[in-house]
């Protein structure tokens, strides 16, 4: 998706009320993370194994967005579980897929993290995990469990959007929409080729 479609369709999507809004997130959810699952399962072994745009290998941007997937729905865990603040949302309280915890001093460290240590998974195992989180998250959005009201009940955020204007958002909304950017937009070129 290229990012003027994508900045229309969140700037509509955010002109909703709330009961609506999670309505066409849901939607668009849909719509993204099945085109994001089938590139994802289409990329072989010598593909994952390329170089991408900002350098990494192809593998390692999937990573990146599994990565920030299983943080995203540890988030979630923990406003299901009545947490509000966004603290949440940034360096502390991650765990992998071993259960070992890990703090960050920025996001740059939780990326460069997992930069290092994705170069030496195998691909399948990669691939299928990044396949399973992804629409596990969207399954999770999708359930009744995911209300307008937890998600309207977090600090706001004002991320800027591709055009350079900030979108103020609670921070509930905010961790979706990362989400629908890392998969349809952010990661596009390397994963839509």
């Amino acid at each position: 998706m290229d990012e003027r479609s994508f900045i229309n369709e969140i700037r509509w999507i955010f002109s909703l009320a709330p009961q609506q809004r999670l309505q066409a997130m849901i939607t668009f959810h849909q719509g993204v993370c099945e085109t994001y699952c089938q590139a994802v399962s289409a990329i072989d072994e010598a593909r994952a194994e390329s170089k991408s745009s900002d350098g990494r290998f192809i593998k390692q941007v999937v990573g990146h967005i599994m990565e920030w997937e299983r943080f995203t729905l540890l988030c979630y865990g923990q406003l299901l579980s009545g947490v509000k603040s966004r603290r949440i949302l940034w360096k502390n309280g991650y765990t992998d897929h071993a259960g070992e915890p890990y703090n960050f001093s920025s996001i740059e460290a939780f990326n460069k993290f997992h930069v290092e240590r994705q170069a030496e998974l195998p691909w399948t195992q990669l691939q299928a995990e990044a396949v399973r989180l992804s629409r596990t998250l969207q399954t999770l959005l999708s359930s009744p469990l995911i209300t307008p009201q937890m998600l309207e009940d977090t600090e706001a955020i004002s991320p800027e959007l591709y055009d350079g204007q900030r979108l103020l958002i609670p921070s509930g909304w905010f961790l979706w929409y990362i989400i629908l950017d890392h998969e349809a937009v952010e990661h596009a070129g390397d994963l839509y080729t």
